[in-house]
Formats: structure tokens, C-alpha cells, sequence
């Protein structure tokens, strides 16, 4: 049987050697810091059911930092499989390039667990932080320039509606719609779309949901300021004609000695000063 290098020196195929090492599992650098994507414990668990079913195990990709350290670009969780089911070596490719390159290679890849909205949005964040624009990013990445725009506007959200994303509440793209349409109040009509979602038994947030709760607000706001429901009395000033006479009917009777007494009385007023006096206090209190 012939080999692959045998067949392409016959020129019958063609092909390409590549790089692949075999290395120690426990030797790999696994930072939280740099990579995107997040462990995933349920993850971990498929790649040790998979070396135990002695099924194909792809490479993991490093990076070398020093002679002696080897960082994981992509493969975290095979990484982890294999030491925990106590298989010494791996197979791995190193790959060499900028960290603007790296973070492009770890969206990219197909072998890692699909990235969640916010994980690529954080992986843009980083490129863009790097002194990408929002157009070398879509580039690098083989994706729209709304796209990466899209996911950095996820990092302007409330926690509360990231909570709601992570937690498969609503998806990105309607979160996105809701808070621009009501900004610091999103998080609040998702919740409330959430409770309309729940009255269907359902457990995701839709458009549907939404509208409803969009509706019912707009009908409140509508009720509120429709002119058959009672509008608050506007009160009418105590001009100041009206507060110099009430003094001057008050100072009319003052004692001897220029002193008022403790306590307000209308004894020595006459019927019509004192209905005068009643009258213009109502007038003050209205």
C-alpha cells in the first residue's frame, strides 16, 4: 500500500506536511485571560467520552511564550479531557501570528465550542482594543461589519439583560432591538415579556412577547393622559390685595401694648369681619 508522501512524489496527489507535535497534556498553559471561550464542564465531559469511545481526537493549537510554556490558543476543553482521563499526551499544532491574529484564529476555529454572544463580543472588544476598526475586524473574521457592531453593542447592556441572554431568556438579536428602542429600561420589558412568555408556558421571550408589552405600556401612557379622566385641580394664587386685606382686618383688633395673644381668637371681631376673615382664609387654603 502506498503512503501519502509516496503518492505525491508521483505527483498523483497533493498534499501538505504539517507541524504536529506530541506533547505532555500537563505541560499546557490554560489562561482564562486570553482565551474566549469560557470552560465548560458539560464540554470537558464529551471530549473524555469521546477519548474513551477511542474516537478521533483533534489537534489542539499552542503558542509558545517562553522555552518552557506552551499556551493553549484553542482546545481548552481536550486539554482537560486528557488530564482527567489521565492520558499523558496530545497531539498539537503550534501557530504563530499577533495577538490580533490569535484572537481572529480562536473565533474562527470550528474545533472549540460554538462562541456565545457575548464571548465573541468580548473577542472583538479585545481587537478592537488592539487598534482594529470595526471593518478589520469583520475582515479577519469573515464576518459583516454590522455583525461586530452588533456584538460590541452587547457590552453596553445592563448586566440584567445579559443575565436574560445567558440564561436562554431571549435571544442576542431581539435583546439588541429592545434596548434600542428603550435603553435603561430594557431590562424591565424584558422581564415583563418574560412574564407574558410564561402565561403561554413558554420559556423563551419573542418578538410577540415584546410587542404585547410595548402595547400595554403605550395604552397606559395613552389612559393616563386622555382628557376624560379627572385632570388635578389648578389652584388659584392668593394674590396680594387679598393677603393685605386679611392683615388689615386682622391688625384692626390688635391689643393694647402692641402684643397679639398666644392664641387666635374672632371674639372681637363683628359677623361681617369675621365671615370676611373666613372667607379669605378658605381662599388661602384652596
Amino acid at each position: 500500500m502506498a503512503t501519502i508522501g509516496e503518492l505525491k512524489r508521483k505527483g498523483e496527489i497533493t498534499a501538505t506536511k504539517t507541524d504536529l507535535y506530541r506533547v505532555k497534556a500537563s505541560d499546557l498553559k490554560i489562561d482564562p485571560n486570553f482565551n474566549i471561550r469560557k470552560p465548560y464542564p458539560e464540554h470537558v465531559e464529551y471530549w473524555r467520552a469521546a477519548i474513551r469511545a477511542g474516537g478521533p481526537i483533534p489537534a489542539v493549537y499552542i503558542r509558545t511564550l517562553a522555552a518552557d510554556q506552551m499556551m493553549v490558543v484553542d482546545g481548552q476543553h481536550r486539554v482537560l479531557a486528557h488530564i482527567a482521563e489521565g492520558v499523558e499526551m496530545i497531539a498539537a499544532q503550534e501557530i504563530k501570528g499577533s495577538d490580533a491574529e490569535i484572537i481572529a484564529f480562536m473565533i474562527k476555529s470550528s474545533q472549540g465550542k460554538e462562541l456565545t454572544a457575548f464571548e465573541r463580543a468580548e473577542a472583538y472588544k479585545r481587537k478592537l482594543d488592539l487598534g482594529e476598526t470595526a471593518q478589520e475586524i469583520a475582515d479577519s473574521v469573515g464576518r459583516a461589519v454590522a455583525d461586530v457592531r452588533n456584538h460590541l453593542m452587547l457590552l453596553e447592556m445592563p448586566w440584567k439583560m445579559r443575565i436574560e441572554i445567558d440564561e436562554g431568556r431571549i435571544s442576542y438579536a431581539e435583546a439588541l432591538k429592545v434596548f434600542r428602542s428603550h435603553k435603561e429600561d430594557a431590562p424591565t420589558v424584558v422581564a415583563e415579556a418574560f412574564k407574558v412568555a410564561q402565561a403561554e408556558g413558554k420559556e423563551k421571550v419573542t418578538a410577540k412577547h415584546v410587542q404585547a408589552v410595548e402595547s400595554s405600556q403605550a395604552k397606559a401612557e395613552s389612559d393616563y393622559g386622555n382628557d376624560s379622566q379627572p385632570q388635578p385641580k389648578i389652584k388659584k394664587p392668593f394674590g396680594a390685595a387679598k393677603a393685605r386685606r386679611l392683615i388689615e382686618i386682622l391688625s384692626s383688633k390688635q391689643p393694647e401694648g402692641g402684643e397679639w395673644l398666644d392664641s387666635f381668637s374672632l371674639f372681637n371681631y363683628s359677623e361681617e369681619e369675621k365671615q370676611e376673615i373666613n372667607r379669605l382664609f378658605r381662599e388661602a387654603a384652596e
